[in-house]
């Protein structure tokens, strides 16, 4: 929901003439589906169109559905069938108070984390690293804790990146403190390459290579040229050899060779970070339009 949002908002006109119309009907089923912790979340995983595996949110998702909210009234207002504007900030509300630590300095794996977790209080995914979101969010709230926590986010990519490759792991633990910070172990929460640059991971490159673009932040500058420094020299500039997995040195992780959209498309989005990349984004934009097999995560 939240992806769609987002696209519906952003490419809405006279091309996408039904771009509102879709994106109300998503509204409604957010709301049709809310987290049982928050009900201001929505219950993360539907099959079906049921709620299923606990009716309990991931922060992404919440953290995108509120930025559409704020995107579509920018495009649209909010005197039509949705208030977009209330939405918002009823959705930005329910990310800060129960996807998002007490001290503002991570994003919780999502709103079933009790701050109390002695396990998982302390961890977060770097996929949730979303400076851009949450400058927003400080912005039309007037709330600077959001401020804290782009902050925080920024000193954890340069703490836990891989000095040499860019990379970052699925998961962070020890992640409220900077100096303690590090890559999470083993199946903390998913799978054996929690710790590595894997399916949550792969998205740091575009959520961290929008807000560079967005804002030019020199923190991010730094790391958006490492890691595509990295990926243009293993690959040889050719992003179709892209792996689906790595080890926060740069080796393939088991079981990785193979193309999906979910590990390419994001590099492009990190090589935007300098003009002496501009022949490795042309290559992952080849890549992506040549690809037409996938859809939903790895959809481009």
């Amino acid at each position: 929901m939240g992806y769609g949002m987002l696209i519906a908002a952003l490419v809405a006109g006279s091309h996408f003439p039904n771009a509102q119309s879709l994106f109300d009907k998503m509204s409604g089923y957010v709301k049709a589906h809310p987290s049982e912790q928050d009900a201001r979340n929505m219950a993360w995983k539907q099959t079906n169109c049921k709620d299923s595996s606990g009716a309990n949110s991931a922060s992404d998702g919440d953290l995108d559905i509120a930025l559409a909210y704020a995107l579509a009234h920018a495009q649209w207002g909010s005197s039509g069938a949705v208030n977009y504007a209330a939405e918002f900030q009823r959705a930005v509300l329910g990310v800060s108070a129960a996807d998002v630590n007490t001290a503002k300095t991570l994003v919780l794996l999502g709103d079933w984390v009790e701050q109390s977790d002695t396990k998982y209080a302390a961890a977060t995914r770097s996929s949730d690293f979303m400076p851009g979101h949450y400058r927003v969010f400080a912005e039309l709230t007037g709330n600077a804790s959001w401020n804290t926590l782009i902050a925080h986010t920024l000193g954890l990519v340069t703490k836990v990146a891989n000095p040499t490759t860019g990379l970052l792991p699925d998961f962070i633990v020890d992640a409220g403190n900077i100096n303690t910070a590090k890559p999470s172990p083993a199946n903390v929460l998913e799978s054996g390459n929690d710790g590595a640059y894997y399916y949550n991971a792969c998205r740091a490159p575009w959520r961290l290579g929008t807000d560079f673009v967005m804002t030019g932040n020199a923190e991010l500058k730094s790391y958006l040229q490492r890691v595509t420094g990295f990926i243009n020299g293993a690959t040889s500039g050719d992003a179709a050899k892209i792996r689906a997995g790595y080890n926060l040195n740069g080796s393939p992780v088991s079981n990785s060779n193979y193309q999906t959209m979910a590990f390419v498309a994001p590099f492009g989005v990190a090589a935007m970070a300098s003009p002496s990349h501009q022949a490795f984004l042309d290559s992952v934009w080849s890549t992506a339009v040549a690809n037409t097999g996938e859809g939903y995560y790895a959809d481009r």
